[in-house]
């Protein structure tokens, strides 16, 4: 290769390499306003004010960002978002691969109860001066935790989507938590698109990310017409049933071919605990160590089902048991 042909060769990486660094959404500010071009994506990683803020395309925060203007418009097609951002988090998720937890705990993983440290809830909604993001998921492959916006206007649009969604795991991970969205209106909020502050799906045995937390105040009547969620996300492909192990079970009372080791649905692949007399009958299950249950699940077959029942836990303190 000729020296020239070299000289060309360095000149096209440099400009390649040059093409592919984030741009600043600060690049895009004109005097007191910013506007967002449709198709541009742009990086957040301080804090935005401005008199007026237009997003046509995207503008991604890097961890959490506070954002204040007289007018923001998220149009249909543009985003703010601050997903999958956050790595570690008050409610990480253990090493067995449970979703991070924050406005909801994190999913437990396959076969394992979460500990009462593990995936916790926290964060208060009403708190403005508590800047709380969401949390990494737990195990291998873990989804990051959703960032923090917070949205201080006289007028607000949103017609587009404005999230800070946790992220989905990979192996066998579990989903990270979503995080914070706060919005702080005092006029006028409008728009039909999307307020997200989702939990991530966990991956594998791994559990779900628990749900974001997200805080509209407003001075005047919405008339916001979009959806918000902040649901905790799914888990794995190979979640099941926990694991009775460590645990014994008895009832007040029992037919011979459906005694109280039944009643771990898991037990026995075609019958469950059926009581003898159903008048006031119950089943009980006692754990080796502190847990939190998360979900019940009955079992009916031929002509036999729970049509209603209550959840009831012994209370050491006081000697009793109390209704859930």
């Amino acid at each position: 290769m000729t020296p020239f042909g070299v000289s060309r060769l360095c000149f096209i990486i440099v400009i390649l390499v040059q093409g592919n660094q984030a741009i600043d959404c600060l690049a895009y500010k004109s005097g007191n306003a910013v506007t967002i071009p449709q198709n541009i994506e742009c990086t957040l990683s301080s804090d935005l004010d401005a008199d007026t803020i237009v997003v046509s395309g995207t503008i991604t925060i890097t961890m959490s960002a506070e954002i204040i203007a007289t007018t923001i418009d998220i149009q249909a097609g543009g985003k703010i978002a601050a997903d999958a951002v956050v790595s570690g988090g008050t409610g990480k998720g253990n090493a067995h691969g449970s979703g991070g937890g924050h406005g909801g705990r994190g999913g437990s993983p396959a076969n394992n109860f979460l500990a009462s440290s593990d995936a916790i809830a926290y964060g208060d909604i009403f708190n403005y001066g508590m800047y709380m993001s969401g949390s990494e998921g737990g195990g291998t492959g873990a989804g990051l935790g959703g960032g923090f916006i917070h949205i201080g206007a006289d007028d607000v649009t949103v017609n587009g989507i404005l999230s800070a969604n946790g992220g989905d795991a990979t192996g066998s991970g579990g989903g990270g938590s979503g995080g914070n969205v706060m919005l702080d209106i005092h006029n006028s909020f409008s728009g039909s698109g999307v307020i997200l502050a989702r939990g991530g799906d966990g991956s594998g045995g791994g559990g779900g990310g628990g749900g974001g937390r997200i805080s509209i105040a407003h001075h005047q009547t919405p008339s916001f017409t979009g959806d918000i969620f902040a649901d905790g996300g799914l888990g794995g492909t190979t979640e099941t049933t926990l694991s009775a192990s460590g645990s014994s079970m008895s009832s007040s009372s029992r037919q011979s071919s459906n005694p109280d080791s039944y009643g771990y649905l898991g037990h026995h692949n075609s019958k469950s605990w059926r009581p003898s007399t159903y008048a006031g009958s119950y089943l009980e299950m006692s754990l080796g160590t502190e847990s939190y249950v998360t979900a019940i699940k009955t079992k009916g077959g031929s002509g036999y089902y729970v049509e209603t029942y209550t959840v009831r836990f012994y209370n050491a303190t006081s000697s009793s048991w109390v209704c859930y």
